[in-house]
């Protein structure tokens, strides 16, 4: 048969006032059993207790007392007495375990029982502490220490208890229990819990989960913690863990083409993480177009799933814009059409036979040919082509007259002779003016004979001679290019009777549709009323390129 055997040790502390004591005690306790293998004995030996006095005076001081709790002939408990003890009093007992039968056996646990933590710390130290796992053979010995101090605040002449209890189990029945565990609990599983005969190696294996990585073991006796299948020496009950951390991922992003723009989001991610990827331009003739490799579509920004190594790019498109040529003159403009941003476009004028290339307008200038346009919008330019002939200016006088100071008079040839030189033959208003201010109901209009609808680089200027009668107080033209009014005002007025002759350039006029559709007001008025104009030359001289 088998015993076993528990040494237990028994403190009461006793905390007296104030003062100085020594105490030292030397005694031999032996522990037997019987087993079917032979004898489990021990013996505990209390080498040394000693207080923190110095005497004298000695105040407090230390008892114990060995007791066999079991009545198994060893005696199993240490009673300690410490009195009249008092704040800061320490007692220290130095003592040995030894195996004296004749099989081995296990110190499986030292509990200590300290009924008043708040007002004594006691402690065990040296080879046996806690879960001590120690195997004695037959005279081999181990050694320790319980150290009692009473804590600031605790109460003078005041007595405390505690104990300290040693478990011992013959060597060839302990079986310890291994308990693993995986974390986090999603990273992976476990195997290898059970019991084992006390000394051996338990196998254990860490199994990982899609997206983890096995990092290693922890806890004790473990023979390769970096291992997922290894070992541990079971010689006490022990908990081991297995660790996983989650894998990481990397997104590779790119560019095409390089150096236009930007994608963020890339780098390493954890396993099953979303991640956002966005797409910018950083160039201003380029956009966004669509994504390719692990991603596709437009969409942007845009989710990706991170349950691998993944790549993207982001694909990015010129902008087209549009360029519109056009031509005054006889010739023709190439360079236009549809042309990606950023391009630069060669715009050439090619002028008709009997036609020169004269300037660019719109968004180009100058008179280059030809010329280049950076294309980074919708853009317009238009060629200017003039007649290779010479100049030609031609004095036009008019050929249809309409005098409205009397009701509607249309003038006759005879009329419009007199206005086509300076004889002094003169036509006069055919009424009267009104008085005091113009009246849109009185006026004299002039027009003029047509010029080649082709001509280009026009020019006119307009002499205008009249004479006023006494009372006329101002005299002015209106000219009318196309549906656009300009004015021009007649003054000073010469002395009565006296010609007054205008010359007037006409810059507004550049084009022959203008001269062709020119209609021309003269009007007047008098303070009195009455009073009437005599008109001589009027002439209207056109220069132009056939």
């Amino acid at each position: 048969m088998k015993k076993i055997g528990l040494l237990c040790l028994a403190m009461v502390l006793a905390l007296g006032s104030m003062g100085v004591a020594f105490s030292q005690w030397t005694e031999t306790l032996t522990i037997e059993g019987t087993s079917a293998t032979g004898q489990l004995a021990g013996g505990f030996i209390v080498d040394e207790c000693t207080d923190s006095e110095t005497p004298p005076p000695d105040v407090g001081k230390c008892e114990w007392e060995l007791i066999d709790t079991n009545g198994d002939s060893f005696n199993d408990m240490l009673n300690i007495t410490m009195s009249n003890a008092y704040p800061c009093y320490q007692c220290t007992c130095n003592f040995t375990i030894e195996n004296q039968g004749t099989i081995p056996y296990h110190i499986d646990e030292v509990k200590l029982d300290n009924p008043n933590p708040g007002e004594v710390n006691v402690s065990l130290s040296g080879d046996i502490t806690g879960d001590v796992c120690t195997v004695l053979k037959p005279g081999e010995k181990v050694t320790g220490t319980i150290t009692a101090h009473v804590l600031e605040g605790a109460a003078e002449n005041s007595t405390y208890t505690f104990t300290a209890t040693i478990h011992v189990i013959q060597w060839n029945t302990y079986n310890p229990t291994l308990t693993t565990s995986a974390s986090p609990s999603a990273g992976g599983s476990t195997t290898g819990d059970g019991s084992y005969t006390y000394g051996t190696l338990a196998p254990i294996t860490a199994t990982t989960n899609p997206g983890y990585a096995f990092t290693g073991w922890t806890g004790m006796g473990i023979t390769d913690p970096l291992s997922a299948s290894t070992t541990v020496l079971m010689n006490t009950t022990k908990t081991v863990t297995a660790n996983f951390a989650k894998e990481t991922y990397t997104l590779a992003t790119s560019v095409s083409p390089p150096g236009v723009g930007t994608v963020t989001g890339g780098g390493s991610h954890e396993y099953c993480t979303n991640v956002t990827v966005t797409a910018n331009s950083t160039d201003p003739c380029y956009y966004f177009d669509y994504w390719s490799g692990n991603l596709s579509g437009s969409t942007n920004p845009e989710i990706i799933h991170m349950d691998g190594n993944k790549s993207v790019t982001a694909h990015f498109a010129k902008y087209q814009y549009t360029l519109t040529t056009n031509s005054v003159g006889n010739g023709s403009v190439s360079g236009g059409g549809t042309h990606d941003c950023c391009t630069n476009v060669t715009v050439n004028a090619t002028p008709a036979p009997g036609w020169e290339f004269d300037h660019w307008s719109g968004n180009l200038s100058g008179s280059t040919n030809p010329e280049s346009i950076h294309i980074d919008g919708n853009k317009n330019v238009t060629a200017h082509f003039k007649s290779a002939a010479a100049p030609v200016t031609v004095c036009l006088n008019p050929d249809y007259g309409y005098d409205t100071t009397d009701g509607a008079y249309n003038l006759t040839e005879t009329d419009l002779a007199k206005l086509a030189s300076s004889d002094d033959s003169r036509y006069r208003s055919y009424s009267d003016w009104p008085g005091w201010d113009y009246s849109d109901a009185d006026y004299i209009e002039f027009q003029f004979p047509g010029i080649p609808s082709g001509a280009t680089n026009v020019s006119a200027e307009l002499k205008f001679e009249w004479q006023r009668t006494r009372w006329i107080d101002e005299g002015r033209l209106r000219v009318w290019e196309n549906s656009t009014e300009h004015t021009h005002y007649l003054t000073p007025l010469p002395p009565e009777n006296t010609d007054r002759v205008d010359n007037i350039t006409l810059g507004y006029i550049d084009t022959a549709a203008e001269v062709n559709n020119l209609k021309i007001w003269f009007q007047s008025y008098d303070k009195l009323g009455g009073d009437y104009t005599r008109h001589d030359l009027v002439e209207l001289c056109v220069t132009y390129t056939p």
